[in-house]
């Protein structure tokens, strides 16, 4: 295995900032970055000067130029003959500006770029961002990939959902909409609204709410049937798995709804059956 340059220049690394981990490289480009990506990915055989530049579509002496810088920061190295090969420090160079590019990736398209556009100013912002910046992005990463997921307006079950989101427990808001009968045996919409919580653990997820008024029996839909829902005092719950979830504007707000049944302990008036729409804040 051959190193390019002399030793000192191998053992310089020009590293500018490790804050945090993330180490940025005095000298790195969009090129050079895409370099160590390839050859993270391809097989050693046929990883040559000729080939990268081709795959590119750049000159041959621009690639040769990079790939000396990335010899003389000990990124690369030269097998016998002309194939190029990641040093283990280069490898794990690379891997820290792709997992930074991804993050950055992720966020942009879900503020609505499109996903080739994406990709190259991923790739540029990576380059350039202070940590403080990435670690906002990073931290934003489970709601941006979940708002990725309604693009187009596409819809999620409950169990889709929450096989997205990180286990923990989500504060949400609901408005419970219910049909009433009048005196003239026309139907009004009676509103009420709350604050409850969505618990997701491993992939499943519960609704909980307060109920209100009157002591009621509540039944939630699951598979198209009706199943009472579980109750501890006024608390009602039940499994999120029904209900269907959209995106709703720029502000990754997330919109669910079911049916739910309602059957007062006592003779009420009101019709028992009422809509109740879950808005999640991420």
């Amino acid at each position: 295995m051959v190193y390019f340059g002399a030793e000192k220049y191998a053992q310089r690394l020009a590293v500018a900032n490790c804050a945090g981990g993330i180490c940025l490289l005095d000298g790195m480009s969009v090129l050079k970055m895409r370099i160590l990506f390839c050859l993270s990915e391809l097989e050693q055989e046929g990883c040559t000067v000729t080939h990268l530049a081709r795959l590119f579509g750049v000159a041959k002496s621009t690639v040769s130029r990079a790939v000396e810088w990335c010899g003389q920061n000990n990124l690369i190295s030269r097998e016998e003959g002309r194939n190029l090969a990641l040093t283990p420090y280069g490898a794990k160079i690379a891997q820290i500006y792709r997992t930074r590019k991804d993050v950055l990736f992720h966020w942009l398209v879900s503020e609505g770029v499109p996903s080739h556009a994406a990709e190259q100013d991923a790739m540029r912002f990576s380059l350039c961002c202070c940590e403080e910046t990435a670690e906002a992005v990073r931290k934003s990463i489970p709601a941006a990939r979940l708002a990725e997921q309604f693009q187009g307006g596409k819809t999620l079950s409950g169990r889709e959902l929450c096989s997205l989101l990180p286990s923990g427990r989500y504060e949400i808001s609901f408005t419970l909409l219910r049909l009433a009968k009048s005196d003239h045996s026309c139907c009004a919409i009676q509103e009420l609204e709350g604050m409850g919580e969505l618990t997701v653990r491993q992939g499943s997820g519960l609704v909980s709410f307060r109920q209100s008024g009157p002591d009621s029996a509540v039944y939630y839909q699951e598979d198209c049937r009706y199943q009472q829902a579980g109750k501890e005092g006024k608390t009602v719950f039940f499994p999120v798995s029904g209900m269907q979830f959209c995106g709703v504007g720029q502000k990754r707000l997330v919109q669910g709804w079911t049916v739910l049944r309602v059957s007062p302990s006592k003779r009420c008036e009101d019709c028992p059956e009422g809509e109740v729409i879950f808005t999640i804040f991420l």
